[in-house]
């Protein structure tokens, strides 16, 4: 069992952000998480929410404004090149909560090739495009309430794993997606007792959390 930090950690530091980063990476975590979407000007940045209202109190669209206009109320909003720099040397994964065309994706990783990186999405044809870019990446297909179909989903689609909230795994999504051999996340689970009673059901699954200091007593 791998623990994932959730946004870096989203429950140590303000979600998606170079602290957020690090304090995962401090507390424990295995793999971080982050969220990518992308600005007017074609940078892409650490966001799960299309504005940035949430999280900084300013009404702006990303896809709206050029970099430079959401650095001047956000100068903390970071790019996907600086969380790259900071994971020199980890394993990411990079979920598209929008779909971004792959090359602007692999012109950025390309220039950190000791970041190991996975990719993931609810967006299917963003995972398709992916794969259809550069087969040999490793692909997640994410699924919030259907964990039957995203078994097929993921097979079609050649991709290498899954990641299901954790109220929707069964023992059969879970045969069966070992059956495929396709790797498996679950997401987000803030609880130890939770955690460890999935741990003794599910040998083989992977967790992503918002507080990896509280589940790192899990990892084997």
């Amino acid at each position: 069992m791998k623990i994932i930090g959730h946004r870096g950690a989203a429950g140590l530091a303000l979600e998606n952000t170079l602290e957020s980063i690090r304090e995962g990476l401090a507390a424990g975590a295995d793999i971080i998480e982050i969220d990518i979407r992308l600005t007017r000007d074609n940078k892409i940045v650490l966001s799960h929410d299309a504005d940035l209202k949430r999280n900084y109190g300013v009404d702006l669209k990303i896809n709206a404004c050029t970099l430079r206009q959401l650095h001047i109320p956000c100068p903390t909003l970071p790019t996907l090149v600086e969380a790259l720099e900071l994971l020199e040397g980890r394993t990411v994964i990079i979920e598209l909560k929008e779909f971004i065309e792959p090359g602007r994706i692999f012109a950025v990783t390309k220039k950190h090739p000791n970041v190991t990186i996975k990719f993931a999405s609810f967006n299917h044809h963003a995972i398709r495009a992916i794969k259809k870019f550069a087969p040999e990446s490793y692909c997640y297909v994410l699924e919030h309430h259907s964990p039957f179909e995203i078994i097929n989903h993921a097979s079609k689609m050649k991709a290498d794993g899954i990641g299901l909230n954790y109220g929707v795994i069964n023992l059969l999504t879970y045969s069966l997606a070992k059956r495929k051999k396709l790797d498996i996340y679950i997401y987000t689970l803030n609880r130890l007792w939770i955690a460890r009673a999935l741990k003794f059901i599910y040998r083989d699954i992977d967790i992503c959390t918002d507080v990896p200091n509280e589940l790192k007593t899990l990892k084997s």
